[in-house]
């Protein structure tokens, strides 16, 4: 099937912002990297909106996205409304640092933020799962949709903080973030093995595993000891997701034939 680029930078933008602002939320309880929160609020709500642009663009005239938006019900209106929702509640956030609100106001609209930002990435994925496409129906596809969004979106949020020469920030969070790269690196070769990508050698256990689970582990676990080396190693992490994370898309697309290729054989 041919890769719908649009929808994979849609996926890949607004995933990996959602999930920067998870960085942001979990920095109001513990206190790390909270200085970097507006401008690490700013770089997601730009990355989501990009994304969300993107996805326009897929539907060839942008006043199509009326139409689309006009069934509630339908995997696009969802992902409108979330990505909606996702943008309403940073710009909240943002209001309440910039009036320097009450630390319990702040955490509320973070934790709401954050919370939509997570099931904004995997409801991503989730609208592509139909009995038509065999690889695709399946709650691993939008897991993964969910992960490699949270291993690039953590990778750009601990680059932001070392690029603000935060090491004691980066050295604190390595370890939440070698272990999203655990999660994306079981989830992936689940679906690998579920939607038989694994026969795709470079693509798929070059880009995706490697790049994209494996080198995110390693940088978050030497990150931890090394924080004079932060900022290369964040920068490393977030190439490797960010090539892993496009490529498990493209995948996807390319392995979802649909259902009547099989009965067109038989025939």
């Amino acid at each position: 099937m041919e890769i719908q680029w649009s929808l994979v930078l849609f996926t890949v933008l607004a995933g990996a912002g959602s999930w920067m602002f998870v960085g942001a939320a979990v920095s109001e309880f513990t206190n790390r990297g909270k200085e970097a929160s507006f401008l690490t609020s700013i770089i997601a709500i730009v990355l989501i909106i990009a994304g969300g642009l993107c996805s326009v663009t897929h539907l060839s005239h942008p006043t199509r996205m009326l139409g689309a938006i006009s069934h509630p019900t339908s995997g696009i209106a969802i992902e409108a409304f979330m990505l909606g929702f996702t943008c309403l509640a940073i710009i909240v956030y943002l209001v309440l640092l910039k009036r320097s609100s009450s630390d319990k106001a702040r955490k509320v609209v973070a934790v709401v933020g954050a919370v939509l930002g997570i099931a904004f990435s995997f409801l991503m994925g989730e609208s592509y799962m139909m009995a038509a496409r065999a690889n695709w129906n399946s709650v691993v596809v939008p897991l993964e949709y969910a992960v490699t969004s949270m291993v690039l979106g953590v990778s750009l949020y601990l680059l932001l903080l070392a690029c603000r020469k935060e090491k004691e920030a980066v050295a604190f969070y390595g370890l939440p973030l070698a272990v999203a790269g655990a999660i994306s690196l079981i989830v992936g070769l689940v679906y690998g093995f579920f939607s038989g990508v694994t026969a795709e050698a470079m693509q798929f256990w070059g880009c995706v595993v490697v790049l994209g689970t494996i080198v995110p582990i390693v940088c978050g676990a030497v990150s931890m000891k090394k924080a004079d080396a932060a900022v290369a190693l964040m920068l490393c992490s977030s190439v490797g997701a960010l090539v892993g994370s496009v490529v498990f898309r493209m995948l996807m697309w390319t392995s979802g034939t649909g259902m009547y290729v099989f009965f067109n054989a038989l025939s």
